[in-house]
């Protein structure tokens, strides 16, 4: 059967942050109180072997008492997946244009089920003004050899551009990998990944490639639960600075799927891309949790903490690494089939080894949402 769906909301709603920028001087704290508007819709197709789901979303912020903080952010995500007997392929694309304040701030969507879609990079600090476009490609194709090995191929693509922000850089991060993997049973899966990368920015030497080499399995506990191990190492070289360094990289993950429970649950230890001109190496864990509280409630709780090293690219050179923690909670109910009512809690927590203090916000976000064709029968 072919199916269409078509999901459009809108969303008013109130924001209080009591330190929006995260400054550690008491002298210079910008609380902030806005209205927030905004605007998405959920197209989707899906078939016996294609699935395709673009998300476009535009939100307002204003604040009449700072409105230098104004600001407009567009944001799409587009995935399209085919399906035949031995082959699959799939395309991720996802483009947000936002302010740099914002972009620091990890993304705090507890609703995301895939912990390769969890962003690790760092574009943003909160301190600047300026706006930051970001766009990421991610095709893949996977091949069937049998009936237990698969061999795929994915390229990673990111582009990230500023106007008018000082101390961040317009950079590219491109990485292709290649893994195999096979079946050790109907539980368990081992796999290898190889991986090529190289990160460009507009800044002095700002260039790097890198080698990655890691080995894994997955096994399903039981049909609920997913555990998913990897570990490994990246070599990082500047063929302008002579940089040479080997990090580790690796995960544990579990996913767990209920009726009405849904959890996602990750440490990960990996290289990223920077809008500081560099790559870092990064600690993090990411948590998400939902809970369907009878037809008309939904609570989620979710965090996002890391620990960010800059990899030196000349001794001497100014360290950027920073501690990041934040918590989100979330509560919704949804009043009617066309209406709901959402509220977030988020503190957030900062510790920028530049500056050697730490900052922490308070933020409460309400929505009002406005469903015109009713709330859809698989929320």
């Amino acid at each position: 059967d072919r199916v269409w769906s078509f999901d459009p909301v809108v969303s008013v709603g109130g924001e209080v942050d009591d330190n929006a920028q995260l400054t550690t001087r008491t002298d210079d704290i910008v609380e902030l109180t806005g209205l927030l508007l905004e605007g998405a819709v959920d197209i989707g197709y899906r078939s016996e072997t294609t699935e395709f789901l673009f998300t476009p979303l535009v939100q307002d912020r204003s604040y009449s008492d700072e409105p230098d903080f104004d600001s407009t952010m567009i944001d799409a995500k587009l995935r399209y997946d085919f399906e035949s007997l031995r082959n699959r392929w799939r395309f991720d694309a996802w483009f947000n244009q936002d302010t740099v304040r914002n972009a620091e701030r990890a993304d705090s969507d507890i609703g995301i089920e895939d912990p390769d879609l969890i962003p690790d990079d760092d574009t943003g600090l909160v301190q600047l003004r300026g706006d930051r476009d970001k766009l990421v490609l991610r095709p893949s194709w996977a091949f069937a050899w049998t009936d237990k090995s698969t061999s795929t191929v994915r390229f990673n693509f990111r582009d990230v551009s500023y106007d008018d922000v000082l101390l961040l850089t317009d950079y590219t991060d491109m990485q292709l990998m290649v893994d195999y993997r096979l079946d050790f049973s109907q539980k368990t899966t081992g796999f290898v990944v190889g991986a090529v990368r190289n990160y460009e920015a507009d800044a002095n030497f700002a260039e790097f490639d890198s080698n990655a080499l890691s080995v894994g399995f997955e096994t399903r506990f039981s049909p609920t639960l997913l555990m998913r191990a990897r570990v490994g190492a990246e070599n990082v070289e500047s063929p302008i600075s002579g940089l040479d360094e080997t990090r580790p990289i690796g995960e544990l993950t579990f996913i767990r799927r209920l009726e009405t429970i849904r959890l996602l649950a990750q440490y990960r230890r990996s290289v990223t891309s920077s809008g500081r001109g560099r790559m870092s190496s990064r600690d993090a864990v990411n948590l998400n949790f939902t809970r369907l509280l009878g037809e008309r409630f939904e609570a989620g709780i979710g965090v996002r903490a890391y620990s960010s090293k800059p990899i030196s690219v000349l001794p001497g050179a100014e360290a950027f690494g920073r501690d990041y923690l934040q918590l989100t909670t979330l509560f919704a109910w949804n009043i009617t089939r066309t209406f709901a009512f959402r509220a977030q809690y988020r503190y957030t927590v900062v510790d920028r080894e530049i500056v050697g203090e730490s900052a922490n916000s308070n933020q409460v976000i309400v929505w009002f949402d406005f469903r015109p064709l009713g709330i859809r029968q698989d929320r």
